[in-house]
């Protein structure tokens, strides 16, 4: 995105947005091959990726991974809110999940990815309609890889919706369904923007 007229193929109006209205400032060293790298492992040792959603911000990493198997929510690849498809990689196809309906459950829809189910994508609409979130469930913890369901905790604890979502009443909705899983179950919450996320996944500090 530092690259010049990177957003043209957009038109001119999302071009002006997203070069007028936002102020992108990412290092070369803050890209995910790059991190990786520090943690002496390649994009070829990730062998699958999850997309909560398709916002630009979320998916501009993908050039990393065109040798992993990339999974994305039917509903979000069929009806995505404010993508910016010209921005996708030429060779990206995902493979699409249909997340299925789940009575008496706090997150009505799902999806899990390992046959254990310790491992779950969940409906968690607002940002965008098609938003998902994945859920790590351990013996002791479940950890709620939030994407950006909102962009840091206080938010949630706040019930402040903050930042731009395509639909208001079900982001509220999950809101009170996170803040209902997590009155059941000792969660870690982290979303993707969240400063201090790095910090409470390390200390396995709850969401109260």
């Amino acid at each position: 995105m530092n690259d010049e007229g990177y957003f043209k193929k957009e038109g001119i109006i999302l071009n002006w947005i997203n070069t007028t209205q936002f102020r992108f400032r990412v290092e070369q060293t803050e890209e995910i091959g790059f991190q990786l790298a520090h943690l002496n492992l390649s994009p070829d040792d990730v062998k699958k990726v999850i997309l909560t959603h398709l916002h630009l911000d979320h998916i501009d990493g993908l050039k990393y991974f065109r040798n992993s198997s990339i999974f994305v929510n039917e509903y979000e690849w069929e009806h995505p809110g404010f993508a910016l498809r010209s921005l996708y990689p030429d060779w990206f196809v995902p493979e699409l999940v249909k997340l299925r309906d789940k009575k008496n459950s706090t997150f009505s829809r799902s999806y899990a990815l390992t046959e254990a189910s310790d491992l779950v994508l969940i409906a968690t609409p607002g940002h965008t309609k098609g938003h998902c979130s994945v859920l790590s469930i351990t013996e002791d913890i479940s950890y709620l890889f939030a994407g950006d369901i909102t962009y840091d905790q206080q938010q949630l604890q706040d019930e402040e919706l903050a930042g731009a979502h395509q639909d208001f009443q079900l982001a509220k909705n999950t809101y009170t369904a996170v803040k209902r899983y997590a009155s059941q179950n000792r969660t870690v919450y982290l979303p993707s923007h969240d400063i201090e996320a790095s910090f409470r996944l390390s200390n396995n500090v709850l969401l109260n």
